[in-house]
């Protein structure tokens, strides 16, 4: 196995149209004091860590939620109890959890915070450098528009009392395209002529 002995620099270029790569809490694009769209490193990491689930699987990634019985997401203590085998924060020494920590693929790569909470968990808090650092992304363009696109839904909110009947009439024009070589469009082709899909528009 080659050992590095040199730091590697990159850049990630990520190109997001008609998307929002990294929401704030509010549903909007995150932005600077003055206007400028950024992405935090998170986001990032997050689809880096999505990427070794999907097609790694026999990798541990442990940052990542996971969601409990009740489909309530875990604690961080639950998550290292459920992840790593005979696990138990509240007994593993932090040489025990450092190497379990360790034996994740995102914490090899990123590093991690470890400050569990929880009872008979004290000094347990661990701190590990990663190799690889990311930072903040920010838009290159001068110009960005940020915009929302309202859509209807088919179910009335039960909060609101309001008894509308308004109609439109408009005429769309909505480019349509079937690929013949994907095996579900040759399935739907099969009960359903393309003739017959167009009539919906």
């Amino acid at each position: 196995m080659a050992n590095f002995t040199k730091r590697a620099y990159g850049l990630v270029v990520i190109k997001s149209i008609n998307s929002n790569y990294n929401a704030d809490f509010s549903g909007q694009p995150r932005t600077l004091p003055d206007g400028t769209v950024y992405a935090t490193d998170k986001a990032l990491k997050y689809t880096v860590r999505h990427y070794i689930k999907n097609e790694f699987p026999d990798e541990k990634v442990f940052f990542y939620k996971r969601l409990n019985e009740n489909q309530n997401p875990y604690t961080l203590a639950e998550a290292y109890n459920n992840l790593f085998d005979n696990a138990d924060v509240s007994e593993d020494d932090k040489k025990t959890i450092i190497k379990n920590l360790l034996s994740a693929s995102d914490v090899r790569l990123f590093g991690a915070t470890f400050a569990p909470k929880g009872k008979n968990v004290k000094d347990k808090n661990i701190s590990i450098h990663g190799p690889v650092q990311i930072n903040h992304g920010v838009n290159i363009w001068k110009e960005g528009n940020i915009y929302s696109e309202q859509i209807m839904s088919p179910f009335r909110n039960p909060s609101d009392n309001k008894n509308t009947n308004n109609e439109e009439s408009e005429k769309l024009n909505l480019p349509l395209a079937v690929n013949l070589n994907s095996k579900k469009a040759i399935m739907l082709t099969t009960f359903l002529s393309i003739q017959k899909i167009l009539r919906i528009f």
